[in-house]
């Protein structure tokens, strides 16, 4: 079974000196550090590093890439290191973005090593099993099947991360907004014109503890529609596929309203937006 779910809310990374051990022209890692897409950090190579350093400590738990140009086959490895420069975490080399399992493959129809990532929307994440203080972490990333010959990503999130003691319920539901739009021409022929897509996704906490609640209304209330963190609704787990279908950096779509069905349990609907 997964774990329940989990959200980044205060990404540190956005407070680090970040660097990286090699950066393609103009394109330098401190681009990670903002929101829009097209705005990336690339290596001159199908290996690198980033490093996050913070004058004082940083609890981190999670560590995710965003908008990466990672194949299925990169690993990624996180190694955390405290005041006295002493190693608190290390993650191993892992998969970033693995792909099907061999038994979920239809034989002849599906190609190999697919991930469930829209094209550019790839997030190599990486969980520490506890949250460490840290005042540096690595991430060390390896590609052996880059098409490309570099690495690229958009956005880094690490932090320490927010899991209720009940997840979501059942019948989450995720779905592509799709920015496209059908017209005619003079013929009758239906053309697009294709537009972005994004994920959108909702699930509900119905049954919220007393902690839980007054930390959920500190996020919602803190970060309010504006403030984008990272979500994933099932994290390690066992069906790669699942993870990464309804793991997603992003908004609210809408400011969420709590009520109590039952004695001290709170009952919220999340719908949230891709960013």
């Amino acid at each position: 079974m997964p774990a329940n779910l989990r959200i980044i809310y205060d990404n540190a990374a956005d407070r680090a000196a970040i660097s990286a051990a090699s950066s393609a022209g103009a394109m330098t890692p401190d681009r990670l550090q903002n929101d829009m897409k097209s705005d990336v950090w690339r290596s001159i190579a199908a290996s690198a590093t980033l490093t996050l350093s913070w004058p004082t400590v940083e609890p981190v738990a999670g560590v995710a890439l965003c908008y990466s140009n990672l194949s299925s086959q990169a690993q990624m490895r996180v190694t955390a290191y405290g005041y006295a420069g002493d190693l608190v975490a290390d993650t191993g080399w892992q998969l970033a973005c693995p792909p099907k399992t061999i038994d979920e493959l239809r034989w002849g129809v599906e190609p190999l090593a697919m991930t469930a990532y829209l094209p550019r929307h790839v997030i190599a994440q990486c969980w520490i099993a506890s949250p460490v203080l840290a005042v540096r972490v690595v991430i060390e990333l390896n590609d052996p099947c880059s098409q490309t010959g570099y690495i690229e990503a958009g956005r880094i999130v690490a932090g320490d991360y927010w899991s209720p003691e009940r997840s979501a319920d059942l019948g989450a539901s995720i779905g592509v907004a799709d920015a496209s739009k059908h017209y005619r021409t003079g013929g009758g022929d239906l053309l697009t014109d294709v537009g972005t897509r994004h994920r959108k996704q909702n699930i509900a906490l119905s049954a919220m503890s007393a902690r839980d609640r007054d930390r959920f209304w500190e996020i919602v209330w803190g970060g309010g529609l504006a403030q984008p963190f990272y979500f994933s609704l099932y994290p390690d787990s066992l069906d790669a596929r699942l993870e990464q279908a309804h793991s997603m950096y992003c908004k609210l779509a809408v400011t969420p309203v709590m009520t109590t069905p039952f004695f001290r349990r709170t009952s919220a609907a999340i719908e949230l937006e891709e960013i």
